[in-house]
């Protein structure tokens, strides 16, 4: 075992916007930006975990396309998938979530993994 923590994200672009959800207070990287996504549970794949982070984060039902990518950062190995989904996607935990252009991203918080 690695001792890394196993990390996916989905990167859903809609025109030359990219979806950006915030982090919510009081966790680490609180309040930054980043991909939608989370932890790989034991036993998941990456793909069950990123459709069930979304599912939970963003109450979308959505389909993992093919795999963009990957960093390390510390103890994170973060692996990045296209996501797809026709549904409104809002923060169900109350996060601030939307569209942004790369020239947006590239002035937002977001964490060293990302």
């Amino acid at each position: 075992m690695s001792g890394k923590l196993r990390v996916v994200a989905g990167l859903s672009r809609k025109g030359t916007r990219i979806f950006m959800a915030k982090r919510l207070a009081g966790g680490p990287d609180a309040n930054r930006w980043e991909l939608p996504g989370g932890k790989v549970d034991f036993g998941e794949s990456d793909r069950d975990a990123l459709k069930r982070e979304l599912f939970e984060e963003l109450g979308v039902n959505a389909r993992i396309g093919t795999f963009v990518g990957n960093a390390c950062h510390g103890n994170i190995e973060l692996f990045v998938y296209e996501a797809f989904w026709d549904d409104a996607a809002n923060g169900r935990q109350g996060q601030a979530t939307g569209w942004y252009t790369l020239k947006q991203i590239q002035g937002m918080d977001v964490p060293a993994s990302d």
